[in-house]
């Protein structure tokens, strides 16, 4: 598979994806949202993400894939993981790039001024497939940056590369989806991957519940940092969604989402400890 045909391919994923989430939010949403609050927000949704995609154009002189193709072509790595068979390929790449965005999003949640470029994200005050587009482009830079760095170590084949966007498509459009899975199948499912059911629970105004389940395709990390936390669905329809209230931030507005992380740091990161709901 060449650069171009593995670009085509995550474009087309991505896009049949999210429309398939959208599909099923329309057949099975959790939460009736308010349709203008609801078309603000996929509009806001949108512009960041573009606006973000343009950055990383910009930005970076290499694509992921392009990156890749040179590692391969110039035998650089210090694996070489692209001399292996496929499927060695893919589960390595998978596992240690799945648990190396594990580790960034742990840290998004420490770290105060890391916490204010993610906070684009949560503080999404509902949640469904247009969530996953709402990234601060400085989070899309910092991701691609160390993803590159791994294609770098690694040297992957270009099909293992392709195989995680799909899956990391699948998964966050999947799971920031305004449905809830029933108890029995979320049990079975999120023992591996990660579910709607936890992710809806990461996105907790309370700020215990989200620092947890910090998981972006596979759960398993969740469970071996004990940072899983799973409830019932009867407890998760009542779960609010975004971030305290932020003086310095609107999140209904582009401009105030995009500059925050340039406005003074406040203490602490995450959300505040309000009331708990699984109480």
């Amino acid at each position: 598979m060449n650069l171009t045909s593995s670009e085509q391919v995550q474009f087309v994923v991505f896009i049949a994806v999210m429309l398939c989430v959208l599909l099923l939010e329309i057949k099975y949403s959790t939460r009736d949202l308010p349709k203008v609050d609801k078309y603000d927000r996929w509009f806001l949704n949108l512009s960041l993400f573009i606006v973000a995609t343009l950055f990383i154009q910009f930005s970076l002189p290499l694509s992921v894939f392009a990156l890749t193709a040179w590692a391969k072509d110039n035998d650089f790595g210090l694996i070489s993981l692209h001399k292996y068979s496929l499927l060695v390929n893919v589960s390595l790449f998978v596992l240690c790039v799945d648990f190396l965005l594990y580790l960034m999003h742990r840290l998004y949640h420490k770290h105060p001024l890391l916490w204010k470029i993610h906070a684009a994200h949560h503080s999404d005050t509902s949640v469904d497939f247009s969530t996953a587009l709402r990234f601060h482009p400085f989070e899309f830079l910092l991701t691609t940056l160390a993803v590159s760095a791994l294609v770098v170590v690694l040297s992957p084949a270009i099909e293992a590369v392709l195989g995680y966007f799909i899956l990391h498509a699948i998964s966050t459009f999947f799971t920031h989806g305004n449905f809830l899975l029933s108890n029995g199948i979320a049990r079975v499912i999120g023992f591996v991957f990660v579910t709607p059911n936890q992710h809806t629970l990461h996105h907790s105004l309370v700020r215990i519940q989200a620092n947890t389940n910090y998981g972006i395709v596979l759960s398993i990390w969740d469970r071996i940092f004990k940072t899983l936390s799973v409830f019932p669905t009867d407890v998760l329809v009542k779960v609010a969604h975004g971030i305290k209230s932020q003086p310095l931030l609107n999140p209904s507005r582009l401009i105030s989402v995009l500059f925050y992380p340039f406005k003074m740091a406040q203490k602490g990161a995450g959300n505040e400890k309000d009331v708990d709901v699984s109480k």
